[in-house]
């Protein structure tokens, strides 16, 4: 069989279109991969994201509830911010439980080192003022908020800062 002009042109041009049709569906079936797996880590690394700045949230209250505290005069009414203090203090170290098994990276680990270090830091100068507080000794829960409470509160506040910088960092990467 003779295969004329338009025949060789015709079968080139089917063979080039089926080529074309065949690349078109790898690539779409490999952007379609590619898209579920970015948006399973955004979704991993914003949950995290948000895990974090609950525990940012949850400190802040809990420095709130304690000078509250120290602001009532009767017991009854210093009962409840130091109860809230207490289920403050239980919600951060869920949280940090949380976000601790979420940790994918070495650099995340690391970071947390510095939050978990600084966290229990804070906790501990919480247990000493709680105290404080329900005896109504505001003067020493001051004095004790003002050295410590603040500082450590601070610094808490600091390492948690920077893990929520490296997960925005990891949202946009």
């Amino acid at each position: 069989m003779k295969w004329t002009i338009g025949t060789k042109l015709g079968t080139l041009l089917g063979a080039m279109c089926l080529g074309l049709v065949f690349a078109l569906g790898v690539t779409w079936d490999r952007l379609s991969k590619t898209e579920e797996v970015l948006v399973a880590s955004k979704d991993r690394f914003l949950v995290q994201t948000e895990r974090i700045a609950n525990v940012q949230l949850s400190v802040i209250k809990t420095s709130l509830e304690a000078r509250h505290a120290m602001l009532v005069d009767n017991e009854a009414e210093r009962k409840e911010p130091l109860g809230r203090i207490g289920a403050l203090r239980k919600q951060t170290e869920k949280y940090l439980a949380e976000f601790e098994r979420g940790l994918s990276t070495e650099r995340g680990r690391a970071l947390f080192l510095y939050v978990t270090a600084a966290e229990a830091g804070f906790a501990a100068v919480v247990g000493e003022l709680a105290p404080l507080l329900g005896e109504a000794k505001q003067r020493e829960a001051f004095e004790l908020l003002k050295t410590k409470a603040v500082p450590a509160r601070n610094a808490l506040l600091a390492a948690v800062e920077r893990q929520m910088e490296f997960q925005a960092e990891l949202l946009r990467n």
